[in-house]
């Protein structure tokens, strides 16, 4: 072989070396495919999805065009990694958003499942951007468009009845969302029982029975929904996050603040480790940490972590926004006490502002918001327009939560609490009865389905309406036999309802385990070995009916 004719082999060979490499390269490219990045969002691999998302979107632009149906589907499968990766308030997303349902518009019509699709993910993105009056349309009409054209029993249905559910639940109306949840839940039980989307249906029914006040039915639910989160995609992901910062929340609402604060730790440390210590979520945790450490009496602390989520919900959303006005409220909480009431004033009267321009005036957090207020103005002497906060926010409460929500008990024993600091004896009293009767019972309801530990933290945490009517009644130099008489029965009613329950279930567990007894008794009983099988099965009866 001549020198020119091995020099024209090796530049035949180099060149084959670089086709094979550009079109390995180019079949590496096209085997992205719309599959595997939906493969990568159901494995919670939603950074992995973002990449391959943006990947395939620039190869489906230029093979197909930018405005492209296909383009379009690129698009929903980029704004889903990116929400569920932790950056749904971005405003990047949105506008991929917005371009995908314009796309859609043209292409394919308002009336299909694909057109549905990108709109249920600007509502969603509006929805996280707390932009309620815009998310609702968008959410309502695509879940209307899936039920008409895939059916009942399907993800996407699923997808759509959860998030108007979640909606109605941020807007106060937690009656109206139960039942979408319910439906979303009940399908993806059917499709599959362990699987992601059921934790994400049961979290919201949890979210749903804490708002409601029936933390029994919220607590398993929570812990439900972390094991199989963590089951499916780790430990450390930051859906597992929010499921021990949203378990936080009941156990906080039952008494156990301890324990709601080590689920708040466990989640701020991974919500900071994979999101960042200036994401929104990482916000709320500091928020909801900031609960947890007032109720320890640790205020100095709560106040720190309120402060520090405040200043990232003011850069996320912006100083008048209600995300800052629901931290404001629990920030103004630590300063409602002896001493430092007028610091609280200018607090929630922020709170109350920012809250009633974002949620609407008749919001249950609006209602919160104005009882702490009405109980500060009350306490530092300006009894008239606090009274007038308190009947106002009562109004509220009441007829959005129920008479009997412990959150209108509460409500009325901390105003009676401010009217002894405003030397208003005769009417503290009475609010804190009527507090105490609306506390017991929610407690009443509460015992019938807690464990037992459970049922008696509760008892000792909540606030004791009659604990606050002896109080006020003990600094009256000659109280009113008949008022005190009241005051006593209050008090004796509410000790021994929990012991009276636990001695319903102990005397309901005996007789069970008479009726086991007799029925299961044999000759010779302390003899057999079937007998003690017998007991050990009573034993076991009795411990059920006794958690």
């Amino acid at each position: 072989m001549t020198r020119h004719a091995s020099r024209c082999l090796a530049l035949a060979l180099a060149m084959l070396v670089v086709l094979a490499g550009g079109a390995t390269l180019g079949a590496g490219e096209r085997s992205i495919t719309d599959r595997d990045i939906a493969s990568k969002v159901r494995a919670g691999k939603f950074a992995e999805a973002e990449k391959l998302a943006r990947e395939r979107l620039a190869i489906v632009e230029r093979e197909s065009g930018a405005e492209s149906v296909e383009a379009a589907n690129v698009l929903d499968l980029l704004s889903e990694s990116m929400r569920r990766g932790g950056k749904g308030g971005q405003a990047e997303l949105g506008e991929i958003c917005e371009r995908a349902v314009r796309i859609k518009e043209v292409k394919l019509g308002k009336n299909g499942p694909g057109y549905a699709a990108s709109l249920y993910q600007l509502g969603y993105w509006h929805y996280v951007n707390g932009e309620y009056d815009k998310a609702e349309p968008m959410l309502e009409r695509s879940l209307k468009i899936r039920e008409e054209t895939l059916g009942g029993a399907n993800p996407d249905v699923a997808c759509g009845l959860l998030m108007v559910g979640v909606l109605r639940s941020e807007q106060g109306d937690h009656a109206a969302a139960k039942p979408y949840i319910e439906r979303a839940l009940s399908i993806r039980e059917t499709l599959d029982p362990d699987g992601p989307g059921v934790a994400e249906c049961l979290n919201a029914l949890a979210g749903i029975s804490v708002r409601s006040g029936d933390y029994a039915t919220a607590e398993p639910m929570y812990r439900r929904a972390i094991r199989i989160w963590t089951g499916a995609w780790g430990a450390g992901h930051p859906k597992v996050g929010t499921g021990w910062n949203d378990l936080s929340t009941v156990l906080y609402a039952t008494g156990d603040f301890a324990g709601a604060l080590e689920c708040k730790e466990r989640a701020l440390q991974i919500r900071t480790r994979t999101l960042g210590p200036q994401h929104e979520l990482v916000g709320w945790t500091r928020a909801n940490m900031g609960m947890n450490l007032a109720a320890l009496g640790r205020k100095s602390g709560a106040r720190k972590q309120y402060l520090t989520a405040i200043g990232i919900m003011e850069h996320r959303f912006g100083s008048d926004s209600p995300e800052v006005g629901w931290i404001l409220k629990r920030l103004g909480d630590t300063y409602i006490e002896p001493g430092h009431y007028r610091q609280a004033v200018p607090i929630l009267e922020r709170a109350v502002a920012n809250l009633r321009a974002g949620e609407g005036t008749d919001h249950p957090d609006v209602g919160e918001a104005m009882a702490a207020l009405g109980a500060a103005k009350t306490a530092i002497g300006d009894t008239a327009e606090g009274n007038r906060l308190n009947r106002e926010a009562l109004t509220i409460l009441r007829t959005r939560l129920g008479a009997s929500h412990p959150e209108v008990g509460f409500t009325l024993t901390q105003h009676a609490g401010a009217l002894a600091v405003a030397r208003e004896p005769g009417a503290a009293v009475e609010e804190a009865l009527e507090g105490e009767e609306v506390s017991r019972e929610h407690l009443r309801l509460m015992c019938r389905t807690m464990p037992e530990r459970a049922a008696l933290a509760y008892a000792a945490s909540r606030p004791s309406g009659g604990r606050l009517a002896l109080s006020v009644l003990s600094s009256v130099p000659h109280p009113d036999s008949e008022t005190l008489v009241r005051v006593w029965d209050s008090l004796v009613r509410s000790r021994t309802l929990v012991l009276d329950e636990m001695t319903t279930r102990m005397r309901a567990a005996s007789g069970a385990r008479s009726r086991c007894e007799t029925s299961y008794r044999k000759p010779e009983c302390s003899a057999s070995p079937a007998c003690e099988l017998d007991r050990g099965w009573s034993r076991g009866y009795d411990s059920q009916c006794l958690s």
